[in-house]
């Protein structure tokens, strides 16, 4: 039986016929998902799909969310899978991504086993792996480091925060009883919920030094000069990534890349064709400010629907008729 379910009343693949995603089809190492459903025989519950859909639409009776939660009160954190350690909760750690593990790495004191992933799930592991690496370069300027069970086994020096005991961090190392994050959980809940950790991130999160490596992680989205300030594309955002609001001859455009996950569906349906997303190093919010265009009948300001010319007084109006 499979912990985990797709929401077709989320899923954007299924809302806009616009859009084209796969994204859980493409990620899932078992090939488990098709038109939106998840063969329960092949699904083996690795949390790739539930973390990769851009809309949170994948749902599960595991408890990723109040785990993750729970997380923010711990010093020191070991992250395994039930079978590596049989009081964890977690199936599998395919659910953690890079920007989780940044945010992680920057606060506690974070160690993963990955290594029986090797045999369990090849596609989990090389992908976990790469995640590890490319964090471990991120987190070179906080001094601190995710260690996974490899590098124990190395004996690799290994920075410790300032904020964590070093003393202690190496006692914690060497307990032969190691305390999993699953603890902190029960089993499985009796309905299935959203994982969405975007809240968890923004909370934990520090600063993030520029560079390509930290371009794999985070979106930017780019507003080119045909906009008209309609503001579909805030309307339109499943995960509410872009927010506006209207200042008298202008809109300001928030736009957060910790809650963007490229689902392209502000692209796709700019009536201007007037946006972008590119891959960015910062996860820090983008402000823009968009002029208020005028309208062609009557020349006040306003803000358009779609990509119409007209204030929807002189649309309603007897006096635009002429111009329509």
């Amino acid at each position: 039986m499979s912990y985990t379910k797709i929401n077709n009343t989320l899923c954007i693949g299924t809302n806009y016929v616009t859009s084209e995603c796969r994204t859980c089809e493409q990620v899932c190492p078992q090939h488990a998902i098709t038109n939106n459903k998840i063969d329960d025989q092949r699904c083996d519950d690795c949390g790739i799909c539930v973390v990769e859909c851009p809309v949170n639409g994948i749902q599960s009776l595991i408890p990723y969310q109040s785990a993750v939660e729970k997380l923010a009160d711990q010093d020191q954190v070991v992250l395994q899978c039930e079978k590596g350690d049989h009081v964890s909760h977690f199936p599998c750690l395919g659910f953690l991504d890079g920007r989780m593990l940044l945010a992680m790495g920057q606060q506690h004191a974070l160690i993963m086993d990955v290594e029986g992933c090797r045999h369990c799930n090849k596609v989990v592991y090389e992908r976990l792996k790469k995640i590890i690496g490319t964090c471990n370069l991120l987190l070179q300027d906080h001094g601190t480091m995710i260690v996974d069970n490899m590098m124990l086994k190395k004996s690799v020096a290994i920075p410790v925060s300032k904020k964590v005991n070093r003393s202690a961090f190496f006692k914690y190392l060497m307990r032969s009883a190691v305390v999993a994050v699953g603890n902190l959980v029960a089993e499985t809940t009796e309905t299935y919920q959203r994982y969405e950790p975007a809240h968890y991130i923004k909370k934990q999160l520090g600063p993030v030094a520029s560079s390509h490596v930290a371009e794999t992680l985070f979106f930017s989205l780019v507003m080119g000069d045909g906009c008209n300030a309609c503001g579909l594309c805030a309307k339109i955002c499943p995960r509410k990534a872009i927010h506006i609001e209207v200042q008298k001859d202008v809109i300001m455009v928030d736009y957060d890349p910790i809650d963007c996950y490229n689902c392209g569906l502000c692209i796709e349906n700019c009536p201007q064709a007037a946006l972008s997303i590119v891959k960015d190093c910062s996860w820090h919010a983008t402000l823009y400010k968009i002029k208020l265009p005028l309208c062609q009948f009557c020349h006040q300001v306003f803000q358009p629907i779609g990509d119409s010319s007209l204030c929807w007084d002189c649309v309603k109006g007897e006096r635009s008729k002429k111009y329509l």
